[in-house]
């Protein structure tokens, strides 16, 4: 689950909270301005079915959970041209096996 902690301001970090994360994992903040819809499966073999990116990876961040949390943060501009602008999030865990091999 994404949870927003703080609002999205120009000129300050809008952050967010996923939960639900696997164990050993590592996951990928994706932000973007459009939405798509690209299966998992034909980014990396792991992908399962019904999974799928579903923003426009625009900025892409690292993110490692810890305690089953991932803390996501994303710094916007001070610029009036981005007033009314729409940003898209989504983060993808990626669980890691005992090898350290992606599962």
């Amino acid at each position: 689950m994404l949870t927003a902690i703080a609002l999205p301001w120009l000129g300050a970090v809008f952050r967010a909270d996923a939960t639900g994360m696997p164990a050993n994992s590592l996951a990928i903040g994706v932000f973007g301005t459009t939405t798509v819809a690209i299966p998992l499966a034909a980014i990396t073999p792991q992908g399962t079915p019904g999974c799928s990116l579903l923003v426009s990876p625009d900025v892409l961040s690292v993110l490692v959970p810890s305690g089953g949390t991932a803390q996501v943060g994303f710094a916007i501009p001070r610029s009036a041209s981005l007033a009314g602008a729409v940003f898209h999030e989504q983060v993808v865990p990626i669980e890691l096996g005992a090898t350290g091999g992606i599962v």
